[in-house]
């Protein structure tokens, strides 16, 4: 290719940088875009599997329920800024807390409407309760565990 002045060669190279930026610009907003709509419909990039194909809705229930209990077992702040030492007697187990919690459990997919979530495929809502023996009585919890689509807790609770 013959150019008849810099002119000419400064404008073509121009055109062709132009053309290498938009087109890996586009590229990467393509990607992510597909990454996030098969993400967003449970597919783990990660383990090439939907996470249906990894856990069942029960292994996540009773992963979320597994969570909740180890993390009640020491201290509990309510939103009135009260702080609770305890520990939690009534659950020796998941089958326990699902026993004493009939109907505790259900996924929600999707973000929970906090809008604070990324990353989430779906929650977990485990309802539940917990006897607080600084005030005498049983108070009622309910508590989402995010999860992400490769079945990881994504979030704090």
């Amino acid at each position: 290719m013959k150019y008849k002045s810099g002119k000419q060669f400064k404008d073509w190279l121009f055109k062709v940088v132009m053309i290498g930026t938009v087109a890996v610009f586009g590229y990467f907003m393509i990607k992510d875009a597909i990454v996030e709509t098969f993400e967003s419909n449970g597919y783990c990039f990660e383990k090439g599997k939907y996470l249906s194909e990894i856990y069942t809705e029960q292994e996540l229930i009773d992963r979320a329920i597994e969570d909740i209990l180890d993390s009640i077992y020491s201290v509990l702040v309510l939103p009135e800024d009260i702080t609770f030492n305890f520990r939690n007697r009534e659950y020796l187990s998941v089958e326990d807390f699902k026993f004493l919690n009939p109907d505790c459990c259900k996924l929600i997919y999707g973000k929970i409407p906090d809008g604070l979530q990324e990353n989430v495929f779906l929650n977990v809502e485990l309802r539940y309760w917990i006897y607080l023996p600084t005030e005498h009585r049983y108070r009622n919890f309910t508590d989402y565990i995010p999860y992400s689509s490769c079945g990881i807790n994504s979030g704090e609770y």
